[in-house]
């Protein structure tokens, strides 16, 4: 079972975005080399997300979320600009004061190919 993102209506355009791929790679020697990826999920996601400025009660609810969740949880979300919503595990959630009443909080999602 997932638990859906909260608040990705929140989340800021400074959140970012890569992707690594898993290869295989054989070297011969004289610099020549084989590459394939290895497996049908070799490409995987990883976002860092960020909220900014958003209010006491959303900030708690995001640390009582990844507390619960943090490493082994599933959470599913749709990346800005693609298509499907995907599975996710979450790592290093982050929260600062950035005001009165508001806090600025971060979380690293890797993509996950779960059933």
């Amino acid at each position: 079972m997932t638990t859906p993102l909260p608040y990705p209506d929140d989340l800021t355009y400074g959140s970012s975005f890569k992707m690594d791929a898993r290869v295989d790679r054989v070297d011969f020697g004289d610099g020549y080399s084989e590459r394939e990826r290895d497996g049908i999920n070799s490409v995987r996601q990883t976002w860092q997300l960020i909220w900014r400025g958003i209010d006491d009660a959303k900030a708690e609810a995001l640390r009582v979320l990844f507390t619960l969740e943090l490493g082994d949880g599933l959470l599913s979300w749709t990346p800005f600009n693609q298509p499907d919503e995907l599975k996710w595990t979450a790592n290093g959630f982050a929260s600062a004061p950035a005001g009165f009443d508001t806090h600025d909080c971060q979380v690293v999602l890797t993509q996950e190919f779960d059933l």
